[in-house]
């Protein structure tokens, strides 16, 4: 038989002080409770049961996995994290600067720009450039044709060290890059000037795992070196993105962007193309919206924009906008849907400016492990784009009739934000970086903010100063949240001690 080993007394000693505590908590609510004071709101009781199950994991008798076991579970983590699909936003079509090519588009943003010819036959000639800017121009980096992330993948890579430079692989994984025969590539050279390395090549158009669509857009991926190594590697998450490109650019032409309809578009720039407007507008309480393609906006905080088109009786297009003055445009941002003003249970999408990901989820609960795989999807065409001015827009559609909170296309839909602390991109508590309003997509009323939880939630997410209701999910003075919080506290208790039922 087993001999449980006998823990330390300092450790028996705090649990015995957290007990007493949570006891003290009890009793005072109790209190509180008889004299007809409100109730602790769902989310705030939550948020007391979330802290302590962190103290709790962190002071846990029983120690993480560890060898096979543990490696098994880093895996897991691992798999679920990769399988997250990389969008790829829209990128806008430039005039090529370098001799001989007619179109670019900067990857990165801070110099990595793809050139290209227009062409509309069986090859295409490219070069990839990256600047003293990007941080590139000193080591490798590279272009992948997908049809979704980096795997399975067509990859050219560039590299100042070998030979001509320039090399063909087929990327199966996160380490497993290797040279391939599957698509060709001709002409090859790597070059640098004026502070730049430059990876010319032509490539075939017909063959490999994901073909070379010279007639419209073709979703890439990008990448370089970390430091200006030349050994190709992890090159982390900093150095590495997403671009949707339409090779039938030829970035010649030049347009202002005035858009058509209610509103103006926004495009502009050689090479952009004619905005074609915010089209659709029928209702009246809305404002037009200001970014192209849309027809109306509401406010969500002071620098957050949404957009929004109905695009069919069962389609709506959506963005939101985040401006570089709204101190959440470098980091990641949540729209959800909800019943009431509360954080859970609800339907979201949240768009992250790592790697461009935009990704539906269902949320049941405050702590990471309650973000659930959705059951609506949010198009082929949802992505998050950086505009020159420092802006991020995140877009996506939904439809009718899917979700565990289906939209509505008209009436008033009730929806919550939040947004990371400090531009962060990891996912993680956000504090009072959230809200929640009102809005009716068909326009037949204004959008408003704020607002709170009803009988089927508590506060709102915005918290007390947006006037946020008290009653939990029983409806009326919120014995129902107290209920369950005492409930939950029970089986915190009975979990730190190892009871069992």
């Amino acid at each position: 038989m087993a001999v449980r080993a006998r823990e330390p007394r300092g450790t028996r000693l705090m649990r015995l002080c957290v007990a007493l505590l949570l006891i003290a908590a009890v009793l005072a609510e109790s209190a509180a409770s008889a004299g007809a004071q409100p109730s602790p709101s769902p989310r705030k009781s939550q948020g007391l049961l979330n802290r302590l199950n962190g103290w709790r994991l962190k002071h846990s008798r029983k120690p993480p996995p560890t060898g096979a076991a543990g490696a098994a579970a880093t895996a897991g983590a691992a798999a679920t994290a990769g399988a997250k699909a990389l969008v790829t936003p829209a990128a806008t079509c430039q005039a090529s600067t370098l001799a001989g090519y007619t179109s670019s588009v900067d990857l990165s943003g801070n110099g990595l720009v793809l050139h290209w010819k227009k062409s509309t036959g069986s090859t295409i000639d490219l070069a990839l450039e990256a600047k003293s800017t990007s941080g590139a121009a000193s080591g490798w980096f590279s272009v992948a044709w997908t049809n979704g992330g980096m795997f399975n993948s067509d990859a050219v890579i560039g590299n100042i060290a070998t030979g001509t430079g320039v090399g063909t692989y087929a990327i199966s994984s996160y380490s497993s890059v290797v040279t391939t025969s599957r698509f060709t590539v001709t002409a090859a050279s790597v070059t640098t000037s004026g502070g730049s390395t430059i990876a010319k090549f032509t490539r075939s158009t017909g063959d490999g795992i994901v073909a070379v669509n010279v007639a419209g857009s073709n979703k890439l991926v990008w990448a370089y070196s970390s430091g200006g190594s030349k050994t190709v590697a992890n090159h982390g998450g900093s150095h590495r993105g997403s671009k949707t490109v339409d090779f039938s650019c030829d970035g010649t032409s030049s347009g202002s962007g005035t858009g058509t309809g209610t509103g103006t578009g926004t495009g502009s720039g050689t090479g952009a193309g004619t905005c074609t407007g915010n089209t659709g507008v029928s209702g009246t309480a809305c404002p037009a919206s200001t970014l192209c393609g849309y027809s109306y906006q509401a406010q969500i905080k002071s620098g957050v924009l949404l957009h929004w088109k109905v695009v069919s009786a069962t389609q709506l297009d959506m963005a939101v906008e985040l401006k570089s003055s709204s101190g959440a445009s470098n980091g990641w941002f949540a729209l959800g849907w909800a019943n009431g003003g509360s954080m859970a249970p609800s339907d979201a999408v949240i768009g992250n400016r790592a790697g461009g990901l935009v990704s539906p989820y269902r949320i049941t609960g405050y702590t990471m492990s309650s973000l659930q795989g959705a059951s609506f999807s949010i198009g082929s065409g949802a992505g998050t784009v950086t505009s020159a001015t420092g802006s991020t827009v995140i877009q996506f559609s939904r439809t009718t009739g899917t979700g565990s909170i289906p939209i509505k296309m008209s009436g008033v839909s009730r929806l919550i934000w939040a947004h990371s602390n400090s531009n962060s991109k990891t996912l993680a508590f956000h504090g009072g970086a959230d809200g929640s309003m009102s809005v009716d997509f068909s326009c037949a009323t204004a959008p408003s903010s704020g607002g709170g939880g009803d009988s089927e939630g508590g506060d709102s997410e915005g918290g007390d100063d947006q006037g946020g209701g008290d009653s939990g999910e029983g409806g009326g003075s919120g014995s129902g949240s107290s209920g369950a919080f005492l409930s939950q506290l029970i089986a915190w208790l009975g979990s730190l001690f190892g009871f069992r039922k």
